[in-house]
């Protein structure tokens, strides 16, 4: 299963090319359509992320795992598994 470390990037890589390509005028008007669709789809579940606590806690926006309240200099490394 993939982890944020890979998802997000990933979803963020496709959102700019789906971008890129959705207002190209070289394209078909039904080309253009499919792919502002696959954008409005693509933003609906990149904004579900939004509602996790996993997404929260890695973003340091949860408050019981922020670093800036946290007497550490610097979070404390990991090695992310792939």
């Amino acid at each position: 299963m993939p982890n944020f470390a890979i998802v997000i990037p990933a979803m963020d890589f496709i959102n700019d090319k789906l971008m890129a390509h959705a207002y190209d005028q070289s394209l078909s008007p039904a080309i253009k359509a499919s792919l502002k669709l696959r954008m409005k789809i693509m933003n609906h579940y990149y904004s579900l992320t939004d509602l996790l606590e996993v997404y929260h806690i890695i973003m340091g926006m949860w408050p019981m795992f922020s670093f800036a309240s946290s007497s550490h200099s610097m979070p404390i490394s990991f090695t992310p598994m792939l």
